[in-house]
């Protein structure tokens, strides 16, 4: 999953160091929206929609990380991820605990976004398969110059951690950098969850290319099992930075599942970085959703600001 941070049109993200072997880092996300769709009343939000404080923790050879989330509007704190890496040495190292997937092009957090809604989130139908999914169980990770490799054993597949080892979960992800500026992402999650609003398998590829100069362009597919229904999802997206200050972020994607459920969703998203720490995005997305013969239209403007620390 790559980090949008530090680009144009992405929130930057450090750590602030408190001693040799601690750090913290965090920022907090808020917006107002607008959502338009159908004959339905418009939904108006404005609230916070996330905080988080990370703990990062490291010694010779042990690395932690605790990651400590709020809710929507402040609601309940919860620990989002919390984790510990065994440096192995070569390049190897084996994680165990709760931690992000490594699957997906999107981030899940709004600093590693370039607009502020996900690609496969259609007015109130959400089909994000492919990001903000944490899972406990380990993890054996090999880096070496262009070639990362990771498969992991989770105690769900995909789909909400329960910490139940009854049905466990397998996923597995190759990314790399097959010339200056392409990287190239590879993954799968498997797992037999017999539930019809769990995906079973899933497979997920990815393109990125940053070799033009102030351009940033990707594709990503999705093919998935969930229940007796397939189904497959994509998007293209383009970001340009015009200047250290100013970008915009184009994005197309699309959801069908089997004769259950179509969407698409186009998105136009201006930003501006007022200060290394703080991020303005504007966002309007405009589609259909729903059953192939129920599709109702939907248009969704949002302003949002990003602080990270």
């Amino acid at each position: 999953m790559l980090l949008a941070a530090a680009l144009p049109g992405a929130a930057a993200f450090g750590v602030i160091p408190v001693t040799d072997n601690f750090g913290i880092r965090g920022y907090i996300d808020g917006s107002y929206s607008n959502l338009d769709e159908g004959n339905n009343p418009d939904v108006d939000s404005f609230r916070i929609d996330a905080a988080d404080i990370d703990l990062l923790i490291s010694t010779e050879k042990v690395s932690s990380e605790i990651h400590i989330a709020s809710g929507t509007n402040g609601g309940t704190t919860s620990v989002e991820q919390a984790f510990l890496t065994l440096d192995m040495g070569g390049g190897f190292s084996v994680t165990a605990g709760k931690f992000e997937s490594d699957l997906g092009f999107e981030g899940d957090e709004a600093y590693k976004l370039y607009q502020q809604s996900t690609a496969y989130t259609y007015g109130t139908m959400g089909k994000e398969y492919t990001n903000l999914n944490y899972l406990q169980g380990a993890r054996a990770s090999y880096v070496m110059d262009a070639l990362s490799l990771s498969a992991a054993v989770v105690d769900n597949a995909w789909g909400a951690s329960d910490g139940n080892a009854d049905e466990l979960g397998f996923e597995a992800f190759i990314s790399y950098n097959a010339m200056q500026g392409l990287t190239i992402g590879l993954g799968t999650a498997q797992g037999d969850e017999n539930d019809t609003s769990t995906i079973d398998n899933l497979y997920n590829v990815w393109v990125q290319y940053n070799g033009i100069e102030n351009l940033i362009l990707a594709a990503e597919y999705n093919n998935y099992e969930m229940g007796a229904n397939d189904g497959d999802s994509w998007l293209i997206m383009g970001n340009y930075s015009f200047g250290n200050s100013v970008a915009a972020t184009v994005r197309y994607s699309q959801t069908d599942e089997d004769n259950t459920f179509e969407g698409d969703k186009f998105t136009f998203s201006p930003s501006y970085s007022f200060t290394d720490n703080l991020l303005g995005v504007l966002e309007y997305s405009t589609g259909e959703q729903g059953a192939p013969n129920a599709q109702v239209d939907f248009d969704f403007f949002a302003a949002e600001a990003i602080f990270t620390f």
